[in-house]
């Protein structure tokens, strides 16, 4: 039996957590972290991005945390400790970071 401790924070339209991180799956939208309000989201978005801070924008609202306002700086200051590196558009966790 799954127990909701193996799905961290994944949520759906349909309340029912899901392994799988995928922002839709056959018709399952995927709602992120947090608790703002979902904001429609499209890969060309991302695609388009120039600066560090668009690619962030977009992952907060993909992960619906845009509206934290602690959300932006706590993810500029690990990418500027270096726990975080932004590598085409995507982070990376840094693996081998001395406060990991």
């Amino acid at each position: 039996m799954d127990r909701v401790l193996d799905y961290p924070g994944w949520k759906t339209q349909y309340v029912k957590p899901s392994k799988d991180i995928t922002l839709q799956n056959e018709g399952e939208i995927f709602y992120g972290f947090g608790n703002c309000p979902h904001v429609p989201t499209q890969g060309s978005e991302l695609e388009n991005s120039k600066t560090q801070d668009e690619i962030t924008s977009f992952y907060s609202r993909v992960l619906r945390a845009e509206c934290l306002v602690a959300t932006k700086p706590i993810i500029d200051g690990l990418i500027k400790d270096g726990i975080l590196a932004l590598n085409d558009k995507a982070f990376d966790l840094v693996a081998d970071h001395k406060s990991l």
